[in-house]
C-alpha cells in the first residue's frame, strides 16, 4: 500500500506523508486503508488543541476520549466503540519531530502496535486513516503527532447493551427484534 495524495483524499504535508508511508508499509496486515479528509481534520484539530492548551493524552481536559470527539463531528462509528473516555481509534505522540522516530515508538509500544499494524480482528477491519503533526515551539513538547485509524458503522454491526452501574454490557445483533 502507498499512501495516497490526491484532491479526493488528504492534504498530507511531508512528515505527514512519510509517517503514512511507514503506516501502510512493512508488516501492515490490514488489506487496505485510504487517508480520508475527515479523519485528517479530526487528527489535525486534536494535535491543535494538545499544542495550544499544553496537554499529551486521549482524554481532553474535560473528560472526552477520541471515540467520543469523533462521533461529535458525526462520523458514524461501530455501536461497540463505547464513547466516554474510550480509545478504540487513536495513537499520539508528543516530544519527537521525525516521522521514523515516531514510528519506532509506536510500534515498540504494546498498546499502539495492534492498532496501528492492524492485529487482531477488530483492529484489522479499520480501513480509514487520518494523521496529522502540528509543532508549536511555545508547547511544552513542541511536536504534536496523532494517528487516527477506524472503520465506519455498517447496517450489520452488533449493537453493545449495557445496564446500569455496576456495568454489564451484552452483545445482540444488529438486526435483532428484542
Amino acid at each position: 500500500m502507498a499512501p495516497e495524495s490526491s484532491g479526493t483524499t488528504c492534504d498530507l504535508d511531508h512528515r505527514e506523508f512519510q509517517l503514512a508511508a511507514l503506516l501502510l508499509g512493512g508488516k501492515q496486515q490490514r488489506v487496505s486503508m485510504a487517508c480520508r479528509p475527515e479523519l485528517q481534520a479530526f487528527a489535525r484539530r486534536r494535535a491543535l488543541d494538545m499544542a495550544r492548551r499544553g496537554y499529551l493524552a486521549h482524554r481532553t481536559p474535560e473528560g472526552k476520549g477520541p471515540n467520543q470527539l469523533l462521533r461529535d463531528t458525526g462520523y458514524p462509528l461501530p455501536p461497540s466503540y463505547l464513547g466516554g473516555l474510550s480509545n478504540n481509534i487513536e495513537s499520539i505522540v508528543g516530544g519527537v519531530e521525525s516521522p521514523h522516530a515516531v514510528w519506532r515508538a509506536l510500534v515498540d509500544s504494546r498498546s499502539h502496535r495492534p492498532h496501528l499494524l492492524g492485529e487482531g480482528p477488530v483492529f484489522q477491519e479499520q480501513d480509514e486513516f487520518g494523521i496529522a503533526y502540528v509543532r508549536d515551539i511555545y508547547s511544552p513538547h513542541v511536536d504534536y503527532w496523532v494517528i487516527v485509524i477506524t472503520r465506519r458503522a455498517r447496517p450489520d454491526d452488533q449493537q453493545l447493551l449495557c445496564t446500569p452501574q455496576p456495568a454489564e454490557c451484552f452483545r445482540t445483533a444488529a438486526n435483532d427484534p428484542d
